[in-house]
């Protein structure tokens, strides 16, 4: 059997990528989904347990999710074998309905996404206080612009009108 060039960088470019690209961190799930959250709930947490399933060290450089999202996690290294979890809070204020979240892991391993979903049903009361508390907060904010931007006269009083009799 005769080997040429072509064959050896046939397995480098195709091969030698496959058996490296093997999932550094192993996690249970990469999604989950909460199901039916109640109206009073304001946050949703959830606990992401993943292990180093190579024999390098691996550590998470950053984390990337949306404004609504917090994240917390070890930035050490996580040596093979070892375990370590990600948590995932979310910020439901606002939330009426669906909701899909996407949280993007970075480090000396292939990128790798992880979401949350659900569903969050307000009642009418809520959405009404909720309003209410926008629309309040609005009109503070407005009125306040308002007198920084006015300069306050004085009144004059009021002449009361005889009447002929």
């Amino acid at each position: 059997m005769r080997i040429n060039k072509a064959s050896i960088i046939y397995a480098v470019l195709f091969f030698i990528p496959v058996i490296s690209s093997a999932q550094a961190l192993e996690f249970d799930h990469y999604e989950y989904d909460f199901g039916t959250i109640k109206s009073g709930d304001s946050t949703a947490v959830h606990v992401f347990d993943f292990c180093n399933a190579t024999t390098d060290t691996l550590q998470i450089s950053r984390i990337e999710a949306p404004c609504s999202v917090s994240v917390i996690y070890n930035s050490a290294p996580v040596a093979p074998d070892m375990a370590d979890a990600i948590i995932i809070k979310a910020d439901l204020n606002g939330v009426d309905g669906d909701f899909q979240k996407h949280i993007f892991v970075y480090g000396n391993f292939d990128t790798f996404a992880l979401e949350i979903k659900g569903r969050r049903n307000l009642g009418m009361d809520e959405l009404y206080d909720q309003w209410q508390q926008e629309d309040q907060a609005g009109i503070a904010a407005d009125t306040e612009d308002e007198d920084e931007d006015k300069p306050r006269k004085k009144k004059k009083p009021r002449r009361k009108k005889q009447r002929d009799r």
